[in-house]
């Protein structure tokens, strides 16, 4: 599987059509088709069905969209990573608070972090439990801090790993 076979399948994907897909990468029909067919022949299983209203996921589509995603933005962030490694800069950490965080314990973690490694680069944001879950989940974040989540609300899985940082009692 190859980058571009990747954005190609997402560009239809998101165009719900060969020939939008086409349009946006500058490609030819014939050029998209044949991507889409070398992932389906790779994975044995259809990935798309055509329509006369344009493009449908199969249930093969669309768990491989959320992974595609998940894979290109993992790419992008070695190629980030390796870039930083070899001009010597420090690691840069994406990441999301809730807002009970935000004003308790927040600010002396982020001090202590910053004294630790003084050349990282923190992009914040401040989330609720859900959206912050959906970009954790995404691969837009890298962490993820918030309260206690209920279990029956968020639904508990081997999806993430879960570190308490201050038990409760």
């Amino acid at each position: 599987m190859k980058t571009h076979q990747l954005k190609a399948f997402l560009a239809v994907v998101e165009h719900r059509s060969i020939r939008g897909a086409a349009r946006a990468l500058q490609l030819t029909q014939p050029a998209i088709t044949r991507v889409m067919r070398e992932l389906e022949g790779e994975f044995g299983v259809p990935l798309i069905a055509r329509s006369a209203r344009g493009i449908e996921l199969t249930q093969y589509g669309q768990l491989f969209e959320s992974r595609a995603r998940l894979l290109l933005q993992e790419m992008r962030r070695t190629r980030e990573e390796l870039d930083r490694l070899k001009s010597g800069k420090e690691v840069s950490l994406v990441l999301a608070i809730s807002p009970t965080v935000a004003l308790t314990v927040f600010p002396a973690a982020l001090d202590r972090f910053s004294a630790d490694l003084p050349a990282a680069t923190v992009n914040l944001f401040e989330s609720s439990p859900t959206p912050g879950l959906n970009d954790l989940r995404s691969g837009q974040l890298d962490l993820f801090v918030t309260h206690l989540l209920d279990d029956e609300t968020y639904g508990r899985s081997d999806e993430f790993a879960l570190a308490t940082l201050f038990p409760l009692g």
